[in-house]
C-alpha cells in the first residue's frame, strides 16, 4: 500500500510534475527490493522550483524502515548549475552543511567527498577549473564542464618538478597533502591549503613564487599567495636538494585529458553504476569489505542520460526510523531510479541534505557534522 502527500516549494502554487521516469522508477524499486515480502511506502512529494525536484521515501520493509531523500536536477535548465565548494578559506577547514548554505545560497546541498581526522579531502577536487586535491587509490569521481558536461570515472594523477632550464625532473607524489607514514614523498602546498605547511620530521621544503626558489625551510614555511611550497618528506632528490636561493622551478599537474576539461570535480568511492550496469567497484578503489556489506548512512549521485542529475541521501544507524543500505542496495536503486552512471559519495554521519537553508534528512550523528566541500545546485 502506498500514501501520497505532495506540496509546493515554490514563491506561487503551481503544479507538481514528476518526471514519468522517475515515478516508474521508483516503482520498480519498491518491486524490486521487496518482492515475494510485503511492505509500505509513504512518499512526499515537492517542487523546489523550475528544474529541481525532491521527494522522500519511507520505506517500511521486513529488516526494518529506511528513509531515502532523492532530488533531480535538470541540467538542460539554463538556469541550473552546479559547483563544487570547499568549506573554508582552507581545504582543511570544516563546516556545517547549513552554515556552508547560509554562505553560498544555493537552491540545494549535498556533502562531498571522505575527508581525513586531521586532513582535508581524500581524493580529487577541482574547484572553479584548479585542482586542489589530486585523486587517491584509482577511487571514482565525478567532474563537471563548464557547459554541464558530466565526467565520470577514475581519475589519475600527473605531476612533476622540472628543474634547472628542464634539464632534470623529479615526479611530485601530491597536491594539498598530509604525507603518510614514512613513505617518501615530494608534495606541492598550494595558498588553497592554508596560511603555511605542517610541522614535519625529516622534511626539506622549498618556497617557490613566481618560479623561483624564494626561500628554503624544514616544515611549517609559509605558503605565498601567487606561489607554493615544495616539501619532500623522508628523502631528498639530489635534483631538489641542490636547489638554492633564486634558482628556477616549474611544476606541471594534470590529470587525463578528458578531465582536463572540468570545471570541477569531487571524489567519492566506490562507483555504483556504470554504462547502465551495477558495478560497485570497492575491491578495486581499496575500501573495506564492512563499508561494502554494512547498512550505514549514504550519500550519492548519479544520471539518467547526462542531462538529469539524480542525487541521493540514505539516513541510517536510527533503529526504529531508518537502519540505512548496503552499497549494492544503494546501486540497485541508483539504476532502478534510471542511472546509467553513479557514484557514491561520503556517507555515515556526514550524510546531509539541505534544500533551501533547510536540513531535509536526520544525520546519524544527532546532529550535523562538519564536512570538508559540499556539492551544490544553483
Amino acid at each position: 500500500m502506498t500514501r501520497s502527500r505532495e506540496s509546493v516549494w515554490t514563491s506561487k502554487a503551481e503544479p507538481f510534475f514528476l518526471p514519468c521516469t522517475i515515478s516508474f522508477a521508483i516503482c520498480f524499486f519498491l518491486l524490486l527490493i521487496f518482492l515475494n515480502s510485503s511492505a509500505h511506502a509513504a512518499t512526499v512529494r515537492r517542487s523546489v522550483t523550475s528544474g529541481l525536484s525532491y521527494y522522500n521515501l519511507e520505506l517500511n520493509r521486513p529488516d526494518g524502515p529506511v528513509a531515502v531523500h532523492i532530488l533531480t536536477v535538470d541540467l538542460t535548465r539554463r538556469e541550473r548549475s552546479i559547483r563544487v565548494v570547499s568549506a573554508g578559506d582552507s581545504i582543511n577547514d570544516r563546516k556545517i552543511l547549513t552554515d556552508l548554505s547560509r554562505r553560498h545560497k544555493p537552491l540545494a546541498a549535498i556533502n562531498g567527498s571522505y575527508f581525513g581526522d586531521k586532513s582535508g579531502p581524500l581524493g580529487i577536487l577541482i574547484i572553479d577549473g584548479e585542482l586542489v586535491s589530486v585523486p587517491i587509490l584509482r577511487r571514482a569521481a565525478l567532474g563537471l564542464t563548464s557547459g554541464k558536461k558530466l565526467i565520470w570515472g577514475h581519475p589519475v594523477f600527473q605531476g612533476h618538478v622540472s628543474l634547472a632550464g628542464g634539464s632534470a625532473f623529479v615526479l611530485l607524489s601530491g597536491i594539498n597533502q598530509f604525507p603518510s607514514g614514512k613513505e617518501s614523498c615530494i608534495m606541492m602546498f598550494t595558498p588553497e591549503f592554508g596560511f603555511e605547511t605542517p610541522q614535519s620530521e625529516n622534511c626539506s621544503e622549498f618556497t617557490v613564487l613566481r618560479n623561483r626558489v624564494v626561500s628554503l625551510g624544514s616544515g611549517k614555511s609559509i605558503i605565498p599567495p601567487g606561489g607554493f611550497v615544495l616539501s619532500a618528506y623522508n628523502h631528498t632528490p639530489d635534483e631538489l636538494g641542490s636547489l638554492s636561493l633564486l634558482d628556477q622551478v616549474q611544476v606541471m599537474t594534470g590529470i587525463e585529458h578528458r578531465w582536463s576539461e572540468a570545471e570541477f570535480a569531487v571524489g567519492g568511492g566506490p562507483r555504483l553504476i556504470k554504462d547502465g550496469e551495477v558495478c560497485v567497484t570497492f575491491r578495486e578503489e581499496n575500501f573495506r569489505s564492512d563499508v561494502y556489506a554494512g547498512k550505514a548512512p549514504r550519500t550519492a549521485v548519479g544520471t539518467t542520460d547526462g542531462t538529469r542529475l539524480v542525487i541521493v541521501v540514505v539516513d541510517g544507524r536510527q533503529p526504529g526510523y531508518s537502519e540505512g543500505m548496503e552499497l549494492e542496495e544503494l546501486a540497485r536503486l541508483m539504476l532502478s531510479l534510471g542511472c546509467r552512471e553513479a557514484l557514491n559519495l561520503d556517507g555515515g554521519g556526514s550524510s546531509t541534505l539541505v534544500i533551501r537553508n533547510q536540513l531535509m534528512n536526520r544525520p546519524s550523528d544527532g546532529k550535523e557534522r562538519p564536512v570538508s566541500n559540499a556539492l551544490m545546485v544553483f
